[in-house]
């Protein structure tokens, strides 16, 4: 048998202790809620409103230029079932006498259905907890998943960086293989500088070749003369001679 204490303590999974009311509290506005049979449980806002279609589901109500009094859940458009409590069919008529049409229930009975009760809101909470534990493993889901964006984004500037290396030294490459263009026409304006040198060096002296050549050739020219005249000269006697021995011939013949 439960102890009665189960019965005292009952109250909603993860609210507060009962106790007194706000004074300042308003009361509870009852559902409204349609005449079905005691034991089955209703819809709250399947009953459609003056004005709207008469298909199933729930309708907001007309807009008015007024504000419209509350009647009763049936005006707003939520899914809820809730089971039926109709008051007026548990009540007393009879003050002396035991005329409530409720069931008699013994305090054993009582305090077992309340315990399995209590039970069951304890399989709620338990479900509630599971339901806020997932939540908890979707949010560290997806804290992990920026987790693994972040590692991802590293991962992508270090390969960046590699490639700036690379860069790097291929610019540095290229630096060397200016660097060896520069010599190789450095080399190669010494190397002109010193022909030039040497071409300029060697000028006077062509021309002074030149000029020796030329006073060979003044010379030959020269001595040719000489030669010429010696010749010449040479030659006068015995052109005299023969011009004489030509005339004697043609005198004899006459």
């Amino acid at each position: 048998m439960a102890p009665r204490k189960i019965i005292n303590r009952s109250r909603p999974v993860g609210g507060k202790k009962r106790g007194r009311p706000p004074k300042n509290a308003s009361p509870a506005t009852p559902l409204e809620i349609a005449d079905t049979p005691s034991n089955s449980s209703i819809a709250v806002a399947d009953t459609p409103n003056p004005g709207t279609s008469t298909s199933t589901g729930a309708r907001p109500a007309i807009s008015t230029n007024t504000a419209q009094s509350f009647t009763g859940l049936s005006q707003v458009n939520n899914t809820l079932t809730f089971p039926k409590f109709d008051p007026n069919s548990y009540f007393a008529p009879d003050l002396f006498t035991d005329s409530s049409p409720l069931t008699r229930t013994t305090k054993e009975q009582a305090d077992e259905m309340v315990q399995s009760i209590e039970e069951k809101r304890q399989t709620v909470r338990v479900a509630t907890a599971n339901i806020q534990l997932n939540q908890d493993v979707i949010r560290a889901g997806n804290e992990y998943l920026k987790l693994e964006g972040l590692a991802i984004d590293y991962a992508t500037t270090g390969v960046n960086n590699e490639t700036k290396f690379v860069n790097y030294q291929v610019a540095g490459v290229n630096k060397e293989i200016a660097l060896n263009k520069f010599d190789q026409a450095s080399e190669r304006l010494t190397q002109g500088q010193l022909t030039l040198a040497g071409m300029q060096s060697v000028t006077p002296l062509i021309s002074q070749e030149w000029e020796a050549r030329k006073s060979l050739k003044l010379s030959q020219i020269s001595s040719l003369k000489i030669e010429a005249t010696k010749a010449k000269e040479a030659l006068e006697p015995k052109m005299m001679q023969l011009s004489q021995n030509f005339r004697q011939e043609l005198e004899e013949l006459n």
